[in-house]
């Protein structure tokens, strides 16, 4: 007695599909919260860069740092974890362990950025020196 190709892949298939149809997605008021928030840095971030562009200095720089980076992918998440689920913010990692180091490092890495920033700019004032 030969059994079919068919006869085989039909119970695997059932199983497949019981499997698939019993996955839900429930998630939390956090998921949904870390979701949005990054929808609207994704949003910040596309206004900044497609439709202000780098033309237009001021709007850019305004929706990019103190807005996008600022407002949404800081405070947000800031003002959630405190207010909201009265947590410390130490749960986002926010605490005053290692600052030295780390203050050291942003500035060390600052001032690397700003070096390199200004050797692509076209000053002439800065560097020939006055005789």
């Amino acid at each position: 007695m030969s059994v079919s190709v068919k006869d085989q892949s039909e119970p695997q298939a059932a199983a497949l599909a019981r499997v698939l149809t019993g996955l839900r997605w429930m998630p939390s008021r956090d998921t949904l919260v870390a979701l949005a928030s990054y929808l609207l840095v994704v949003a910040g971030l596309y206004t900044a860069f497609q439709v202000f562009t780098t033309e237009r200095v001021a709007a850019n720089f305004l929706t990019f740092a103190p807005i996008t980076l600022g407002l949404i992918g800081v405070a947000a998440p800031a003002f959630y974890t405190t207010i909201a689920r009265r947590r410390p913010l130490e749960d986002l990692g926010i605490t005053v362990r290692n600052l030295l180091p780390s203050l050291g490092l942003s500035l060390l890495l600052g001032w690397d950025t700003y070096r390199n920033t200004l050797a692509t700019l076209e000053i002439t004032s800065g560097r020939n020196p006055v005789p």
